[in-house]
């Protein structure tokens, strides 16, 4: 964060012209007969409330160390040139294209580079890549199955995201995927009961997404569409965590709580046998299970 304050603070004196020495900044980014106003300078101004607002969110922006480097370098530049020349845009365009970087990575307790770090150290035998949900770093129809378990309901662009999906799956190949049950997870809500998610999707909606992908005849095939359900020892926890073992790491999440170690234990010890995958009474079940053929 101070390397976010930071390049803000140098935004705000790149955007300061020198017949004004320190005019009020809420004159100078809204006077519209300056000079530099225009399309580099309200990317600036915007990259400076993306900041603020995703900082007042509680997201960190987070700038890694060859970012940082880029970003202080073009800075330099773009201030030199505005002192040398007339100030064009495209020092200012280039400023801002390579000075904020946003990151979803940050997790409690360990950020998503860590992870990939550890996930390469334990399992040296896999390729782990890190990438975009929907610009995956894969050629086209490279892969025979792709396994995704709890990521599309905290995607913005799903169809997006299906879309990449049938791009690098080979015809005939299988796409595993589970979610929550938007039914039995957030009941009567219009919007998630989890925070972290953005759209949750019931049996027909799941369905409907896969087959029809982004629109454009990239979809799939759905052949099974199974129901997660609780089985007699989760049922246990369920009833030992005041009704749902879930709801209680959801809550300590939502207040930035420690887990208590006894949750801790308790989540560690589940196994798939704890689960009761079934194709009938779907819409009752904790979470959904589709496998799905490209077309």
């Amino acid at each position: 964060m101070k390397t976010a304050l930071l390049l803000i603070a140098c935004w705000l004196l790149a955007l300061i012209p020198l017949d004004q020495g320190l005019t009020p900044l809420a004159v100078l980014l809204f006077h519209p007969d300056r000079e530099l106003y225009g399309a580099a300078q309200l990317t600036g101004f915007g990259g400076i409330l993306l900041t603020l607002y995703l900082a007042n969110l509680g997201v960190e922006v987070v700038l890694r160390r060859r970012f940082q480097i880029a970003g202080m370098l073009t800075l330099l530049v773009a201030w030199i040139g505005f002192i040398n020349s007339s100030g064009s845009e495209s020092h200012f365009l280039l400023l801002y294209l390579l000075a904020l970087v946003v990151s979803d990575v940050n997790m409690p307790g360990m950020d998503g580079h860590q992870l990939l770090g550890l996930i390469r150290a334990r399992y040296p035998q896999l390729t782990v890549h890190q990438g975009n949900l929907i610009d995956l770093p894969l050629a086209d129809e490279s892969v025979d199955v792709i396994v995704n378990f709890q990521v599309i309901e905290h995607l913005w662009d799903q169809p997006a995201f299906i879309a990449e999906c049938h791009r690098v799956l080979r015809p005939g190949g299988r796409l595993l995927m589970s979610t929550p049950n938007r039914i039995t997870f957030s009941p009567g809500r219009d919007t998630p009961v989890n925070p972290f998610h953005t759209r949750e999707l019931n049996a027909l909606e799941l369905t409907e997404l896969l087959v029809d992908g982004d629109g454009s005849g990239r979809g799939f095939t759905v052949d099974e569409m199974l129901g997660v359900h609780h089985g007699p020892r989760l049922l246990e926890l369920d009833a030992k965590w005041d009704g749902s073992i879930i709801d209680a790491q959801i809550q300590r999440a939502l207040r930035d709580e420690p887990w208590p170690a006894a949750l801790a234990a308790d989540v560690a010890a589940v196994t798939t046998a704890d689960f009761d995958i079934r194709p009938g009474d779907v819409d009752a079940s904790l979470d959904l299970f589709a496998i799905a053929t490209r077309r």
